[in-house]
């Protein structure tokens, strides 16, 4: 990707991803799918179209928000098909929306805590996946580096989030 694209993404990121996440946060709070996975899919999106050049401008929030809601609709469809293949899986406590002492335990996490709870991830894939992706690999590079389907690096990704929250808003440290 060009300098200029890196940095008008960045900023765009930093700019909308609090909005962006109360729009999947609404989505998804009768679906039980994660909000944060839905942005982060949404953002990789964005960030392929603009490496692409091509089409509408990936950081026009109407875009993005279509881009959302389309990759929203096509993850509950998958699930409804899954469910029609094997027996309900009941919800986990992560689907739900945070409590508000959640979401300020969560603001008061800092650096150390991170890279702490990072560090008591389970050694193996899912912590290599987690730190290559905050080293900005794409799931495809993630993939070819460990050797997996890049719809595993996204489970595992999703998985090491769950984790994460739950080192961090668990009160461990």
């Amino acid at each position: 990707m060009k300098e200029r694209d890196r940095e008008r993404f960045e900023s765009f990121v930093r700019g909308t991803r609090t909005a962006m996440l109360r729009i999947a946060q609404n989505l998804c709070r009768a679906s039980g799918l994660d909000p944060e996975d839905l942005v982060e899919e949404t953002l990789e999106r964005a960030c392929r179209q603009l490496e692409r050049g091509d089409g509408p401008d990936p950081l026009a929030l109407p875009f993005i928000t279509t881009v959302m809601a389309n990759r929203h609709i096509d993850l509950c469809r998958r699930r409804r098909a899954m469910e029609g293949a094997v027996a309900p899986v009941p919800p986990s406590e992560d689907a739900s929306m945070p409590e508000p002492e959640q979401v300020e335990r969560w603001r008061s996490v800092d650096d150390r805590q991170l890279l702490a709870a990072v560090e008591a991830l389970a050694p193996g894939r899912i912590r290599e996946a987690y730190q290559l992706h905050v080293e900005g690999l794409r799931y495809r590079q993630i993939a070819e580096r460990l050797g997996v389907p890049e719809g595993t690096v996204g489970s595992d990704l999703s998985i090491a989030r769950r984790q994460l929250r739950r080192l961090l808003l668990g009160g461990q440290w």
